[in-house]
């Protein structure tokens, strides 16, 4: 899946009792047709989550706007960054890709959002893109997807 995935988002907090044609029927109501759920396997201790791919990218746009709305009395946790993560678990990497959706994000607001995930040695731009380097080796993904989850609206990153 392409960093520049718009027409993909991730849904998370599923309700385990929750079937796919009621999680489709929810968004399509609400947001435009579905072209398709992938559902992921939960790590132990985690709650259920789908990628969903629509057929617009202003359908994806509209789930964004369904982020905590409830479903089967679970909060929805929708976001386009955990949809365009890889999927395996790029511990060890010493670099994130950022690509910046809000002018007003800069050098600072990056930085503060992803020095959670360790110490900083570099942030490099190019246009709206950014590359941030780490000291040490990054955690696992989904600590990272964690630690930076309010910048989640803003931008869309991914541990290269």
């Amino acid at each position: 899946m392409s960093h520049h995935d718009t027409h993909t988002v991730f849904v998370g907090n599923l309700a385990d009792r929750l079937t796919e044609t009621e999680l489709r029927a929810f968004l399509e109501e609400r947001c435009g047709e579905v072209r398709s759920v992938k559902w992921r396997t939960p790590v132990e201790g985690k709650c259920r989550c789908a990628t969903v791919a629509f057929y617009r990218t202003e359908s994806a746009a509209a789930a964004i706007r369904c982020h905590w709305t409830p479903l089967h009395g679970r909060p929805l946790n929708i976001d386009y960054t955990k949809a365009i993560l890889p999927l395996p678990d790029h511990s060890g990497s010493y670099r994130i890709h950022v690509i910046v959706l809000d002018s007003d994000v800069g050098s600072l607001r990056l930085h503060d959002e992803f020095n959670r995930v360790g110490r900083i040695s570099a942030i490099e731009w190019k246009n709206d893109e950014a590359t941030i380097s780490y000291y040490e080796p990054l955690p696992p993904v989904d600590q990272v997807m964690r630690l930076v989850e309010p910048l989640a609206m803003n931008a869309l990153w991914k541990i290269v």
